[in-house]
């Protein structure tokens, strides 16, 4: 039987990975903010899709541009990647979609006073939250980098104009 400092850690570890999801969705919600003013309220930036449909041949200009959209559109499916909602197949009771199924394992432990089934149920948490947090913190880089990419290649862009 755990003792009550390890059940307290877990539930730590377990606020501690929440926090971490929250944390990458509020990244990728601010990358989304990001592109989306950029593509409303700049005009060399929506440019660039016209520059890709109007220069015929490898320019400099019509290459960057090419990038640029791709970068964008990186950036723009895996910031959405990030929001989309994730389910890590669980299946313990502390994840919401397990209900209303736990509720009878739960009551059980209850009656039992099951306390190793706290510490399982906390440990199989700690799993699924850690994999979720790996998936979105990827997708998140991913979005950074294909924002940054874009930038980069709206700056050659615009020189080589």
């Amino acid at each position: 039987m755990a003792s009550q400092e390890y059940i307290d850690y877990l539930k730590t570890i377990n606020s501690t990975f929440y926090d971490q999801i929250k944390a990458a969705d509020q990244k990728a919600a601010y990358i989304l903010t990001f592109l989306f003013v950029l593509l409303i309220w700049s005009s060399d930036m929506r440019q660039v899709f016209f520059w890709v449909n109007v220069d015929k041949g490898l320019s400099v200009r019509w290459v960057m541009s090419l990038g640029q959209v791709l970068a964008l559109g990186v950036a723009l499916v895996c910031a959405i990647l990030v929001l989309l909602p994730r389910d890590a197949h669980g299946g313990v009771a502390l994840y919401w979609n397990a209900w209303p199924q736990a509720r009878e394992v739960v009551a059980k432990a209850m009656q039992a006073d099951d306390r190793d089934f706290l510490v399982e149920q906390y440990l199989a948490n700690v799993v699924s939250l850690a994999t979720i947090c790996r998936k979105k913190y990827r997708m998140v880089a991913l979005a950074f980098q294909g924002l940054i990419a874009a930038l980069a290649f709206h700056v050659v862009t615009l020189a080589a104009a």
